[in-house]
């Protein structure tokens, strides 16, 4: 009994012994190939070597995730910048914000080049809308590290440029989708290519959402800023998805109507966004500035010095 214990909690968690379960996958993975390519990917063997490359993939991955964990924990730990940034959600936003920009930054490089290369509308228009993004986000990091973005009044302010930038984003992004729909020249991506682009569209809209409904306990207006920024980014993913799926899957009258209906509740939900921010900002300063007035009435009102009580 005891040695069926032992054996299970070394399953579970092998220690050190992991990496010689990694060294198993690997083998079998290099067998499984010389299988395929000698006696075909349908033979018993190969199948059956595909099948032992799962098990022990899904295993390692399993066991792996516990150390890996608790590395990067003391790693976190042992620096000060990566501890900051994990025990301070508003640091950490603006960190991963900063990280995003570059990105986009740089992606919108790519584009551009690309555009020039080939002379393809698709790439030169993608390359402006990502600048125009990039701007965006830097202008709202820049005025969310001041001083007056600490407090309400310069947090709604912030939103409030957000919101009017939004609009002209979505303005960007209404020339961008209309070419995209009427031109038809869009880039025939591969069938990998486009299954990858899925997979990240959909992790970016699922995190962006779930950031947005997590900052809202927050409380901060600039970061809010930043998340719905990082949704903008996400729905036009999902957009490119749609022309890229039509251009490599093709697709008759019903796949066009699609791309108009997608490109259009894009464009949408951006302005929809901005206006919502400019307007939920303005009514908070409004409402601001009368507790400001009532409360300069009311000390105006109270009565200085001393009060006559009759006595003397």
């Amino acid at each position: 009994m005891r040695g069926d214990n032992k054996f299970i909690n070394f399953i579970k968690s092998p220690g050190a012994w992991v990496w010689a379960f990694w060294a198993a996958l690997v083998l079998c993975a290099v067998a499984a190939a010389l299988c395929a390519w000698f006696l075909g990917g349908t033979h018993p063997v190969t199948c059956a070597l595909y099948a032992v490359c799962l098990a022990l993939l899904v295993y390692c991955i399993c066991v792996s995730v516990r150390p890996a964990r608790a590395a990067f924990s003391r790693m976190v730990a042992s620096n000060k910048l990566l501890s900051h940034i994990a025990a301070d959600y508003g640091y950490r936003t603006v960190a991963l914000s900063i990280i995003s920009l570059a990105i986009n930054v740089a992606y919108a490089v790519y584009q551009g080049v690309l555009g020039i290369v080939f002379r393809s509308a698709w790439y030169g228009l993608f390359a402006g809308y990502y600048m125009v993004l990039s701007a965006l986000r830097a202008v709202i990091i820049f005025l969310g590290t001041r001083k007056f973005a600490k407090e309400v009044s310069g947090g709604y302010k912030v939103y409030l440029a957000c919101g009017c930038m939004f609009l002209i984003l979505s303005v960007s992004l209404a020339t961008l989708a209309g070419y995209l729909i009427t031109s038809g020249s869009t880039v025939h991506s591969g069938e990998i290519t486009v299954i990858s682009m899925a997979a990240y569209a959909f992790y970016k809209i699922i995190a962006a959402a779930i950031h947005i409904v997590k900052n809202r306990k927050y409380g901060s207006f600039s970061l809010q800023a930043l998340r719905n920024i990082s949704f903008a980014d996400a729905v036009v993913s999902i957009f490119a998805l749609q022309i890229s799926m039509v251009a490599t899957f093709g697709g008759g009258e019903e796949m066009w109507l699609l791309n108009v209906v997608v490109g259009a509740a894009v464009v949408a939900c951006t302005a929809g966004m901005g206006i919502y921010m400019m307007i939920r900002s303005a009514c908070g300063l409004a409402r601001l500035k009368r507790t400001d007035k009532e409360t300069a009435e009311e000390d105006k009102a109270e009565p200085s010095g001393e009060v006559y009580d009759g006595q003397k």
